[in-house]
């Protein structure tokens, strides 16, 4: 439960010493994503980077259009053991967090203290929105303000990739495949201008009940990345089912780029008496 009583003392405070600044230097900054019309959960991260230990600080955020719907505010790792409070409104969020013992402070650095977690509007106008931060004060442990500033962000909102899965596994509802074969997993993605190559994609197999669960990424060569191949305008990925010891079994398949688009397909592992391939014709 919030210690109100805490928190407004810390308030009160800062405003009451506010004559007095201490040394220390406190930035704030938002950072520039893009996220496809649709996205869910979309993490946007605020960053501080302090010179001094901070113990309590709060800041007011405007994310300037009704397309992005705020589900949440998160601590990172730099924040322990603190409390947390924000008030939503009219795209006007207000944040105020306090650690609740010395040790737990925010120590001297830079990176991320909080995520705000977003939901794009899948009807959305693919632009540039700002997200603003303004009147960032913050504290040290002996309740003297810091020298505060901050610095703007950006969200983009885009349209989607084309995409479309490859045959094989395309060509089929219900595709199986026989146990230990070889699925060359193929798709691709296009913009305005024609074939996109992106290597920020990710390929996810997994059926967590019979635990597995196995990423590919496209930082490589092999069998254990995806490929990128610009003169086929295709990715590819070789799923060796035998090596990942995979079982018999309904498998999904995640493609999930770095916008936040997720393409999902799956295929059945069967026994090898029942075929390769099968299923019903698109």
């Amino acid at each position: 439960m919030l210690n109100k009583k805490k928190y407004f003392l810390f308030l009160l405070g800062v405003l009451l010493l506010g004559i007095i600044i201490a040394t220390g230097v406190v930035m704030m900054t938002g950072e520039s994503i893009d996220a496809v019309k649709g996205a869910q959960n979309v993490i946007y991260p605020l960053y501080l980077n302090n010179s001094e230990d901070v113990v309590g600080f709060q800041i007011e955020v405007n994310y300037s259009t009704n397309y992005l719907n705020l589900t949440g505010v998160e601590p990172t790792s730099r924040i322990n053991n603190a409390e947390i409070v924000y008030n939503n409104q009219n795209n006007i969020l207000r944040i105020a967090v306090l650690v609740n013992n010395e040790s737990d402070k925010i120590v001297a650095g830079n990176g991320a203290v909080l995520n705000l977690i977003f939901d794009v509007d899948e009807n959305a106008i693919a632009g540039n929105y700002t997200i603003d931060l303004y009147n960032l004060i913050s504290s040290n442990i002996s309740a003297i303000a810091l020298n505060s500033s901050e610095a703007d962000g950006l969200f983009e909102i885009i349209e989607p990739y084309g995409f479309e899965f490859l045959p094989p596994i395309s060509n089929f509802e219900n595709f199986t495949l026989q146990n230990g074969a070889t699925l060359p997993l193929k798709f691709n993605a296009t913009n305005g201008d024609g074939f996109i190559g992106d290597d920020s994609v990710l390929v996810r197999v997994y059926n967590l009940s019979l635990g597995i669960d196995k990423t590919y990424n496209a930082s490589g060569e092999g069998d254990e990345y995806i490929t990128i191949d610009g003169v086929n305008k295709l990715y590819i990925t070789n799923i060796h089912t035998e090596q990942l010891n995979m079982g018999k079994g309904i498998y999904n398949i995640d493609v999930i780029f770095s916008n936040y688009q997720d393409e999902l397909i799956g295929f059945e592992l069967v026994d090898k008496s029942q075929g390769i391939g099968k299923g019903k014709q698109r």
